[in-house]
């Protein structure tokens, strides 16, 4: 059996969307699927999307904690900054493994670099 990597650009949706694709994926591969999640690391790219750059670092951080809530949780409800609430919602399908998923963000930057996975909640 072949391997095969897969970069997409979530657009719309964001974290409920993504969250819904991967767990889509996660159940096929009958649980062996990780995500990575990446920021960017050119200034352009936020005009590209609408963002403001000052925002970048906290909008990251937002939409990456929904979308660990919603893969591990069901009947989420949230708030946040930077998109709508949620109330009460779960994401189906879910994932193939109890613990949501094995998630994992790295940020790079020569000013800044973070580093979040499942349980995780250091910075390097």
């Amino acid at each position: 059996m072949g391997r095969g990597a897969r970069v997409r650009r979530v657009r719309r949706g964001g974290a409920a969307r993504a969250a819904e694709d991967y767990a889509t994926l996660d159940q096929l591969s009958g649980g062996r699927l990780d995500i990575i999640i990446g920021k960017g690391n050119d200034p352009d790219q936020n005009a590209l999307f609408g963002y403001e750059p000052d925002g970048q670092w906290d909008r990251n951080r937002e939409k990456y904690e929904l979308l660990r809530r919603v893969l591990r949780e069901t009947g989420v409800s949230w708030s946040g900054r930077y998109r709508p609430a949620l109330t009460k919602a779960t994401t189906q399908p879910r994932p193939y493994r109890s613990d949501g998923a094995s998630a994992g963000r790295r940020t790079g930057g020569t000013r800044r670099r973070l580093w979040w996975a499942p349980g995780s909640t250091g910075c390097t």
